[in-house]
């Protein structure tokens, strides 16, 4: 009786275990979830106004936009469109620091700089 009771526990224990596993997001979902929940801490961080929160998602999402139509298009070498994925980015955080304030600026920097040693890697 003690038996079955115990295998049943360790069934019940791996069943769990295997659920909690696949419940979790796998490859790029995870990696995007990651991303997304730390732009929310930075922008929480920074102490956007509501008008700089709305005009941030506005490039945001013309980016996404953007970055789709380069994925989508299988002319050019994959070295081009990762070039332009790079312009693409670097051109959206331009257009994101242009709405900050000189103090927004600051804690960006700031953040950057202990994420980076976070990392081990030198500042920027």
């Amino acid at each position: 009786m003690r038996l079955r009771l115990l295998a049943a526990t360790i069934l019940a224990v791996f069943v769990i275990a295997a659920c909690a596993i696949a419940a979790q997001p796998r490859g790029r979902a995870a990696l995007m979830a990651g991303r997304r929940a730390h732009v929310v801490r930075v922008f929480k961080h920074l102490g956007l106004s509501d008008a700089q929160k709305a005009d941030i998602k506005v490039i945001r999402t013309d980016a996404r936009a953007s970055a789709k139509v380069i994925r989508a298009d299988t002319g050019p070498a994959p070295a081009v469109r990762r070039a332009d994925l790079k312009q693409l980015h670097r051109q959206t955080i331009e257009k994101i620091k242009a709405l900050l304030t000189p103090e927004q600026l600051q804690k960006l920097d700031g953040l950057k700089a202990a994420r980076r040693a976070k990392r081990g890697l030198p500042p920027a």
